[in-house]
């Protein structure tokens, strides 16, 4: 029955979702690295404008007091890492804004010093619900932030491997809680860079000529739906299914792996592959076209929810957290 529920929705969600070309896309990691940072974040020395540091801070600390967290001044680091930290900052991202990643590190024993409530909930189980959290309630309010001449789309995480940023070798990192450097940008990155790897490079043409089928199909698909009824419906729906399921086990694998380019100790960070076929799959439009399928099959998996259950099934570790915080709380 939920099998049915989704099929029913998804190609609502897939005709609703903007499903871009793949000339649409584009990576700032492929740009030529400017003489100097940001002028609209940075002076000339490389100090982070006040105003625009505690900006940045404000409203990330406001948002978890309003939502009961106490004094995460104390147990956060903040940090503004990735290009908008990096002389790349002006690299083309297929789209009119900045990117500013903020990143965020734990001191888990003054979390728990400062909301004992939590005391005993595991960390990992914690940062799932601040970063499901931050990604639905302040991210909205955070997508189209205008500094000077520039506007920004700002989004925090948690750094959910450690709480030194060092740990998983970024681009550059600006501590906004320290106002300082904890890593320093180098401006002499280099720029399309070249591997000289031909496995690199087959890869992500595999990952392209996969991306185009199945675009293709997904689109052919939907075109034919309004003339299919009966069991012909039925079994182009189901392979509708299998294309976007392959599209999203595709992106999750791209995705996925990239975070291994900052793991340590195997992961080389801007140079290793992972994050390289990540970059390239952005400039070859390969990401922006599996991220639009994956975010409409998100859409009608939770459409599916509501019809089937009233309402988007929340996940065991929800279900653990918030019977955990109830008992606390009564």
């Amino acid at each position: 029955m939920r099998n049915t529920h989704y099929l029913d929705h998804l190609p609502t969600a897939l005709a609703a979702t903007h499903i871009p070309t793949f000339r649409d896309g584009a990576s700032g990691y492929f740009s030529k690295p400017r003489k100097n940072l940001d002028p609209e974040l940075f002076d000339a020395t490389c100090t982070m404008h006040p105003l625009i540091r505690k900006h940045l801070l404000f409203q990330l600390f406001w948002f978890w007091e309003s939502r009961g967290l106490r004094e995460a001044g104390t147990w956060a680091t903040v940090w503004l890492a990735g290009s908008g930290a990096s002389y790349q900052w002006a690299g083309d991202r297929g789209h009119g804004d900045g990117d500013l990643d903020i990143l965020i590190g734990i001191d888990w024993d003054l979390f728990y010093l400062a909301n004992p409530r939590f005391s005993g909930i595991p960390g990992d189980m914690i940062i799932d619900r601040l970063d499901d959290e931050l990604r639905h309630h302040l991210w909205p309010h955070t997508a189209h932030t205008t500094f000077g001449a520039r506007t920004y789309e700002v989004t925090y995480f948690i750094n959910k491997n450690s709480s030194d940023i060092r740990d998983i070798n970024p681009y550059a990192a600006y501590s906004l809680s320290a106002d300082a450097w904890t890593v320093p940008p180098d401006p002499d990155t280099a720029y399309d860079y070249d591997p000289g790897d031909p496995q690199w490079y087959a890869t992500i043409t595999r990952d392209l000529e996969a991306a185009v089928i199945v675009r293709a199909r997904v689109t052919k698909i939907l075109d034919d739906l309004p003339y299919l009824d009966g069991p012909h419906r039925q079994t182009a729906l189901k392979q509708l299914a299998t294309e976007v399921s392959y599209a999203v086990a595709l992106m999750t694998e791209i995705h996925g792996n990239r975070r291994r380019a900052f793991e340590k100790p195997l992961g080389k960070g801007y140079w290793d592959f992972n994050n390289w076929r990540w970059q390239a799959n952005k400039r070859n439009g390969v990401v922006g076209v599996l991220g639009a399928i994956e975010r409409a099959n998100k859409e009608a998996l939770d459409a599916a929810q509501e019809t089937a259950h009233q309402g988007v099934l929340a996940s065991a570790d929800e279900l653990t957290f918030r019977a955990v915080m109830q008992y606390r709380d009564r």
